[in-house]
């Protein structure tokens, strides 16, 4: 089964506020800010990355339940997605 991978479509200018990330789209002249969950996100996606990897992450970060991980990381790209700062491609192998 191939699992599609994340990776970021854009390079933003960005500075750590805290645990928090403020970013640039220069071209776009769009400003962002990222929450430390967006923040850890946008920071793993230096190389493409699944779900599942992703997932797994935040699981080791953050004190969450799995259902509510999955929903909210899964809300986070797909905006990240609508937002073109990120796409969806066909990946590797799922393990």
């Amino acid at each position: 089964m191939v699992q599609s991978l994340y990776e970021r479509t854009v390079d933003l200018l960005s500075a750590d506020v805290g645990d928090e990330l403020v970013a640039l789209d220069v071209d776009a002249g769009h400003c962002y800010g990222f929450n430390s969950v967006a923040s850890s996100v946008w920071r793993q996606l230096e190389q493409p990355k699944s779900f599942d990897d992703l997932k797994r992450s935040l699981l080791s970060e953050f004190e969450v339940s799995e259902d509510q991980c999955t929903t909210d990381l899964q809300e986070l790209l797909d905006d990240l997605v609508d937002k073109g700062l990120l796409r969806r491609t066909s990946g590797r192998d799922a393990r």
